[in-house]
């Protein structure tokens, strides 16, 4: 876990890189939260790229860091 943490700590900068945890910890509850729902859920994916709005501009930090 640790390496991953640095990779994307690196590319995106310690308060972007936080913004972007604290992004996919709200992807995760939500994908949570639907399943105990049981109601349809568009994925941890979809839910991550729309909190931290990387469907409105993909920047070459966020694809270096995807791609690490």
């Amino acid at each position: 876990m640790a390496p991953f943490l640095a990779i994307v700590v690196d590319a995106l900068g310690v308060d972007d890189g936080l913004r972007w945890f604290e992004a996919a910890r709200q992807a995760r509850q939500r994908v949570l939260d639907d399943e105990r729902d049981d109601s349809y859920s568009f994925g941890f994916a979809h839910y991550l790229d729309t909190a931290t709005g990387a469907h409105e501009e993909i920047t070459p930090p966020v694809v270096a860091a995807l791609r690490r």
